[in-house]
């Protein structure tokens, strides 16, 4: 019986490990996305070399179209996919992500526990990795026919490296993610106060909490704005490459590959955008929970008897109103569904153009 609780205690910890924000920064540095992972200096300096060797690696295994005579088009999707390694794996290796771990310490200020933050449950963050995983182990399975002499180094280290460009997108997913998740639990505790039979003065105190806890995420997103901002921008330029370099490759080589493995790499690109366009969906439903709570304070200016409370309403309404939740790239472009839509006609444009140009 105790051999039995003791597997069950330790099943019960993996699973909630594999369900936390710490497996997924982990995976992130087996890719060689390094993070300050420690107080440790030389368990630092060892994650460093690790991730600078993984780096290495990438940079070697992919060097060859450089050296050797291939297609324009497979230089270009190459180059940019080895662009993308760099950028994220440098950028990782000289910041430590000391970004988003800033933004860690501060939205654990939110909490009681200091450790429950990091051990947060991402339904959604979880949902892409977990979705990103298993596709890319069943694409790279597929394209190997299942057959195991197929796995070698290069294999695995292409895969690695495909995943890497993927898992780099995963700071911002959590962040936004975990925003979400602490806008959606103010909203539900104040609409609950609001509708509830309390008297005035206690509703305005519990509007005095929820703007105290959002001024507290609010710092914490503009800890990350500038680096999450770029990143963002990079991503889909980059994505934008890799769309058209497959459609030119498409358009100029019909047949080289088989329907099997052209669908493989069409599967791959979206998997890419997918993750890429996580970030502003998840923005989106920030805005949404902020409009919610918004339409929630609107509605107690209909009956009120108590001055100190309406005064209380009105500096709420104006605080959400004037620093919103919203994310802008540049000037006033918004980082939401406008942004995802825009990109999609974005790259339908040039598509439409690059059909002209060659037929």
């Amino acid at each position: 019986m105790c051999y039995t609780n003791f597997v069950s205690r330790q099943v019960s910890k993996c699973i909630h490990f594999f369900s936390t924000i710490r497996y997924i920064i982990y995976l992130r540095m087996f890719c060689g996305l390094y993070y300050n992972c420690s107080s440790s200096f030389k368990i630092r300096c060892i994650a460093r070399l690790y991730c600078f060797i993984i780096y290495c690696l990438n940079l070697h295994y992919n060097s060859y179209i450089f050296t050797t005579n291939v297609s324009l088009t497979n230089f270009f999707h190459t180059f940019i996919i080895l662009a993308e390694v760099s950028v994220h794996i440098l950028f990782s290796l000289y910041t430590g992500e000391s970004n988003f771990i800033s933004f860690c310490i501060e939205m654990n200020k939110l909490t009681s526990d200091p450790n429950e933050f990091i051990a947060t449950k991402c339904v959604t963050t979880h949902f892409i990795a977990y979705l990103v995983i298993v596709s890319h182990i069943l694409s790279s399975t597929l394209i190997c026919g299942a057959r195991a002499s197929c796995f070698t180094f290069s294999v695995i280290l292409t895969s690695m490296t495909f995943l890497t460009t993927l898992l780099s997108r995963f700071t911002t997913i959590i962040m936004f993610d975990v925003v979400w998740i602490r806008m959606r639990s103010l909203r539900k505790i104040l609409v609950n106060a609001l509708e509830s039979d309390l008297a005035e003065n206690e509703k305005a105190k519990s509007i005095e909490s929820f703007l105290n806890a959002y001024k507290q995420i609010i710092a914490s997103t503009r800890i990350t704005k500038l680096a999450t901002r770029n990143l963002v921008i990079f991503n889909f330029v980059s994505m934008f490459g890799r769309i058209m370099t497959l459609i030119y490759f498409c358009i100029n080589n019909p047949g080289y590959l088989d329907t099997y493995h052209m669908s493989l790499w069409i599967f791959g690109i979206l998997l890419a955008g997918f993750v890429t366009c996580a970030p502003p969906v998840l923005v989106e439903m920030n805005v949404n929970e902020l409009d919610e709570i918004k339409y929630a304070l609107a509605d107690q200016l209909v009956d009120y008897t108590d001055d100190n409370y309406r005064t209380a309403i009105y500096n709420a309404l104006d605080y959400v109103e004037v620093h919103s939740i919203r994310y802008t790239l540049w000037k006033n472009f918004p980082m939401d569904l406008t942004m995802f839509f825009g990109f999609a006609g974005f790259c339908a444009t040039y598509i439409i153009g690059l059909l002209q140009f060659t037929y």
